[in-house]
């Protein structure tokens, strides 16, 4: 996956391609953005696009332990 970091909404979009696990020999799209919400918390958020529409099928809420 390649991505960028998007100062404006401190977040980073990686795109990319994997093997889709549904149909053995084929690849999906896939889009994963991670977000800095505060110094000491992160979403991570996990898209793929089947059948040419995309949808969120992860999220994960990182925060700092105190």
């Amino acid at each position: 996956m390649t991505g960028q970091y998007d100062p404006a909404t401190k977040s980073i979009t990686f795109t990319g391609q994997e093997d889709d696990i549904a149909k053995p020999g084929e690849k999906i799209n896939v889009r994963q953005v991670v977000r800095t919400v505060s110094p000491d918390s992160q979403i991570m958020e996990w898209y793929e696009t089947r059948n040419g529409k995309e949808a969120k099928t992860m999220e994960v809420v990182y925060s700092r332990a105190k």
